[in-house]
């Protein structure tokens, strides 16, 4: 997958209905949050991803910690080059990456 170059994703969107993960990604998802959308993936719109980032902006991030969340590191912020990544770079900084 392309996207390994730039690291492990923060957030993955899998849409369709189904909630597992199929291998896709297995050792570079520990740390991500998952996000599980019904509606299938020709149909997934600008809301979908906004409702996305909402859950993942609600969710405490330890980094297998115990306790405080763990703060942002402002080094992993990357620069948005699709549409989805722009949509997302405005909505929050704090996910760096996200795969769909």
């Amino acid at each position: 997958m392309p996207s390994l170059s730039v690291g492990d994703p923060d957030l993955v969107i899998r849409t369709g209905g189904e909630r597992r993960i199929s291998n896709f990604l297995l050792y570079g998802l520990a740390y991500a949050e998952l996000h599980f959308a019904d509606v299938l993936w020709p149909d997934f719109a600008e809301h979908d991803l906004f409702a996305a980032i909402g859950s993942y902006q609600r969710r405490e991030r330890r980094f297998g910690l115990v306790g405080a969340p763990a703060p942002p590191d402002p080094s992993r912020l990357e620069l948005a080059s699709s549409p989805i990544e722009s949509a997302l770079a405005a909505v929050s900084g704090a996910i760096t990456r996200i795969a769909i």
